[in-house]
């Protein structure tokens, strides 16, 4: 009877992966719930039904749409799901759990492009800049159809082209930030629904506790002196890489101001709406994106919360 028990919830749980995984193919938003769903199994259920659950699923998947390309986010998120339960169950530490898995998602992003840069001699970068260039050209397009000035539109023009290049060439902190957030929401939503469930061993990541080390502002200046030198030697695009260096430096600063903010909104219990309505205010504000990226300095410096003396 019981062994029946199990084979029906496996089916189940299949089923369920299954369609979260085709939903996530058309709906690139629905696609981080394959590895929640999976991550959530491997917590609940143990890491066995987490294993069968996507393999059959994948496999599913694989004979209905065959095609190898889809099947890198079903894989990839398959084995994120399957390694964030595992470092989970093993009892290590939040900030080692988003980490580890942020580094594994990107990873997994590299080689995916090096793989279908090698076999089909697509280049994802190329591709990608190719599409911004085609969106800017076809706004640039719609805005001569229309009465605006000449002068207008060369200077609108030129500004969507700057914003194309910018984009392009800061792929690659874009690249590690969306796998932090994808590694960061994996884990708090899964590890939340089974603390829910009866799981009580777990660590949720709380955003309002993140702190970085203090020694990061010497490790960021470390890496700039490392870059400048890095200028005198080899032949590489030495401003692409600044550009890199400084959005990932300012969204990190970014990111602990943010954390500082919500900390001090839940301490004072504003209502869910009206702190949304603070973080989109703060987001839409460049002012305050300056005041609340001099907040995270500050706050890595002197950790106005105490959190490393709790840590």
């Amino acid at each position: 009877m019981e062994k029946n028990k199990d084979i029906l919830q496996i089916f189940l749980m299949i089923i369920v992966v299954t369609l979260s995984g085709f939903l996530g193919l058309s709906m690139p938003l629905v696609a981080i719930t394959y590895p929640i769903i999976l991550t959530f199994i491997g917590l609940k259920e143990g890491m066995s039904k987490s294993i069968i659950t996507f393999v059959a699923s994948f496999v599913i998947i694989g004979a209905i749409t065959q095609d190898l390309n889809a099947l890198a986010i079903p894989f990839q998120y398959g084995i994120l799901s399957i390694f964030t339960s595992y470092i989970i169950n093993k009892k290590y530490k939040v900030n080692q759990i988003i980490i580890y898995s942020a580094g594994l998602v990107f990873a997994m992003v590299l080689i995916h492009m090096g793989l279908k840069w090698q076999l089909t001699g697509i280049n994802t970068f190329t591709e990608l800049e190719a599409n911004l260039v085609k969106i800017a050209n076809q706004q640039i397009a719609s805005l001569k159809i229309g009465e605006m000035a000449e002068g207008e539109i060369s200077q609108i023009s030129n500004m969507l082209r700057s914003m194309t290049d910018y984009i392009a060439s800061i792929f690659p902190a874009l690249l590690m930030m969306s796998s932090l957030f994808i590694a960061y929401v994996n884990y708090y939503v899964s590890s939340r629904l089974a603390k829910k469930s009866g799981r009580t061993d777990i660590e949720i990541p709380e955003f309002s506790k993140t702190i970085f080390p203090k020694h990061s502002i010497t490790g960021f200046a470390l890496v700039l002196l490392i870059a400048y030198a890095l200028k005198f030697v080899g032949n590489f695009s030495y401003n692409q890489l600044l550009d890199n260096l400084f959005m990932l430096i300012y969204l990190v600063f970014l990111i602990q101001g943010l954390s500082f903010i919500v900390f001090i909104i839940n301490k004072i219990k504003m209502g869910k709406f009206l702190k949304v309505l603070v973080i989109i205010m703060i987001f839409a504000s460049s002012f305050l994106n300056v005041v609340l990226f001099s907040v995270g300095v500050m706050d890595i410096i002197l950790d106005f919360r105490k959190l490393r003396k709790v840590n």
